[in-house]
Formats: C-alpha cells, structure tokens, sequence
C-alpha cells in the first residue's frame, strides 16, 4: 500500500492510502479518432489492445508523489493525465503522469505501465468543485526541447476523454464495485503534440481549470539507472 500526503486548497491535508491502482487507456470520446491513434501506434510496433477502453490494474505501491523517479531504460515518457481518487467515500481529483517504458510497450501494454512509477502532484481538489465544468478542465504537458529548455508536449481539454463517471464505473469493473476507499483511477491522456514520442529528463504537467483560474501542477525529473558494472 501506498501512502501519499496530499494538499486540498484550504491548506488541509488529506493522506490517501492507495489500495487500488488503475490505468484507462484509449478513453477518448471520438471512437473514431482512437482507432486511428491505435493505427499509428501500430507503425510504432505496439500492439493493438485487446479491447477499448483498456483497463489495467497495476500494483498500488507504484503510486508516487512527483520530484524524481528512477528507470531502468532510457525508453521511458510521461503522460499527463487527470486523476481520481476515491478517498472515504469521496472523490478528488489530481493531475498525474502515467509514466511508461516505451520499449517495453513495443511487447506488452500491461507490462509497460506496470514496471514504471505513477505520479501525482501535490494538491488536489474535490471533484464537486468541478463536476459541472469537468469538459472545460485543461489538461497539458511539457517535456525537454534537447537545447536546456522545454517545449510543449500535449494540450487538450477533458472533454475530449469519457466522463468521469464513466471512467469510475470502468476501474471498478477491475478494482470491485464495493471498494469505496483507496481507488485512484488514472483516465487516459490527451494527444502529443505532432504525434512525436519524446524520452526526456524532465516531464512537467499541469490540469488547469478555467473557471475557478487555479491549476493543478506537477513537475518530475527521470533518472535512468545505469548497468551493472
């Protein structure tokens, strides 16, 4: 089990036990466009699916806080995704990163998102506070531009992913329907910029909500481990 210490807005904190973690992919509401996202993966060598959306339970302690993360292989990259967590009956939301081994992608989908850690930013907010604008939410990423900057990397709205709900009701179909404490849900990313998968050493995210004028940020350094010598 996996135990993060967590900001809401106020300042209070909130310490989230992770019992169950579960990855969604190819959440995205225009079918359409995720066929022809499985395509051009498929020119990347990565297997199509074995169904969409695509549910995947990985261990919890591989749920961590953003700053640095260790890998095994130079052929790793983040994504930004909205996060939610099911912490006492209640639902809050987080930015997060699935990190992924891109290598390993090429053979196993599972096995990709398993063996690299999870992210989370800092803070996050009650899901009430924006669930009646949750498709305006603005969920981005930017990663290294190889000359010591950074340039952006994904863009896109929630409204271009399920519902929420939906993406709850999927991780419990994976997780159980009678966990009502310990869930986090990651619920798919949005598209890169240009379609380029690029392996940095920084990954930064940020899920900004428009009406309120706040964000939720997070900002992660990936060191790849080096062989035995």
């Amino acid at each position: 089990m996996s135990t993060l210490t967590l900001r809401l807005p106020g300042g209070e904190s909130l310490e989230f036990q992770a019992r169950r973690l579960v990855m969604l992919g190819y959440t995205g509401r225009d079918q359409d466009a995720v066929r022809a996202h499985i395509e051009e993966l498929k020119h990347e060598g990565v297997p199509p699916p074995p169904s969409v959306p695509l549910c995947m339970p990985v261990p919890a302690r591989n749920l961590g806080a953003d700053g640095e993360i260790d890998v095994v292989s130079p052929r790793t990259s983040g994504e930004a995704e909205a996060v939610l967590l099911l912490h006492r009956g209640r639902l809050f939301v987080a930015a997060g990163s699935d990190h992924t081994d891109r290598e390993l992608e090429r053979h196993s989908i599972l096995q990709s998102k398993q063996t690299c850690p999870k992210l989370l930013g800092a803070e996050v907010w009650p899901f009430d506070e924006v669930r009646a604008h949750w498709d305006r939410l603005e969920l981005k990423s930017w990663t290294d531009d190889g000359r010591g900057g950074e340039r952006l990397y994904q863009a896109g709205t929630l409204g271009m992913l399920l519902p929420p709900e939906r993406l709850l009701e999927l991780a419990r179909e994976v997780a159980g329907q009678e966990l009502n404490d310990g869930l986090a849900v990651f619920g798919g990313t949005v598209p890169v910029q240009g379609g380029e998968l690029i392996c940095g050493g920084r990954f930064r995210a940020e899920l900004r909500d428009p009406v309120r004028g706040r964000a939720l940020k997070l900002d992660y350094r990936i060191r790849t481990l080096a062989g035995a010598v």
